[in-house]
């Protein structure tokens, strides 16, 4: 694929959220259903079970939550299309992209960790010393940029596992090289999310749900926006019905 050709700037933050809006109230029921479906598998992953059960959740998030995160990514892409997500589209990585999506769930936090070094770096100077100087605080602030900028350009890794059926490394370059037009939009979504959760909150804490699908929406559209067309979905393109020559 050649992602040189990616040049598409997008709508603008406000555009994103506005139409993600739109969706969300056009499929309120579906979503929510989808997000309390999505809470309820995450679930076990909140259960103490001692040291020895450690290991369990850990797989568990791995091969399960992992997947399902995506999925969701995926549902959130289905709405912003126009058509009705189902719970099925929840469970699309286990069909088209499992292990793929595994990987990507393991590597994706060693990427992002490895990207936060520097900082943590920098941070362990300034605690150690007696009397840090302004400019070393300064500058290990200043490194928080990296990791958030890592979190940016890899935005697109759900929507790219799901539909383009990319190996784990190949959808990790190919994310860098497709958010790259409209790393801006993706950064003022991320800023914008903040005051929307506060918001959610503040709506007796049941706000918070919409106020996340909602920044899930809006990421999906610009995703949308910029890809240069809508793959042709699995299980039409199995359709055996012969088209007019």
């Amino acid at each position: 694929m050649d992602t040189e050709s990616y040049q598409d700037e997008g709508p603008t933050v406000l555009a994103c959220y506005a139409h993600g809006w739109e969706t969300l109230k056009a499929c309120l029921g579906r979503l929510l259903l989808l997000f309390i479906v999505f809470a309820i598998l995450q679930a076990p992953t909140n259960v103490d079970l001692g040291a020895s059960g450690r290991a369990l959740i850990g797989l568990y998030q791995l091969f399960v939550i992992g997947p399902l995160t995506y999925g969701l990514s995926y549902a959130f892409l289905v709405a912003v299309r126009g058509r009705d997500p189902e719970v099925s589209d929840l469970f699309a990585p286990f069909q088209r992209a499992y292990l793929p999506a595994v990987a990507v769930s393991f590597l994706l936090p060693i990427v992002l960790a490895i990207s936060a070094l520097p900082m943590i770096g920098a941070l362990s100077i300034v605690f150690l010393a007696g009397e840090p100087s302004p400019i070393l605080i300064g500058l290990a602030s200043a490194l928080v940029v990296l990791p958030l900028f890592a979190l940016v350009r890899l935005s697109f890794i759900p929507y790219l596992l799901v539909e383009e059926g990319l190996g784990p490394i190949e959808v990790l370059g190919e994310s860098w090289a497709r958010t790259r037009p409209v790393q801006l939009q993706i950064l003022g979504l991320e800023i914008l999310s903040l005051p929307l959760l506060v918001v959610g909150l503040l709506l007796l804490v049941v706000g918070v749900i919409p106020a996340m699908i909602l920044i899930g929406l809006a990421l999906a559209t610009l995703y949308d926006d910029v890809s240069p067309e809508a793959p042709e979905d699995p299980d039409e393109a199995d359709d055996p019905t012969p088209t007019a020559a």
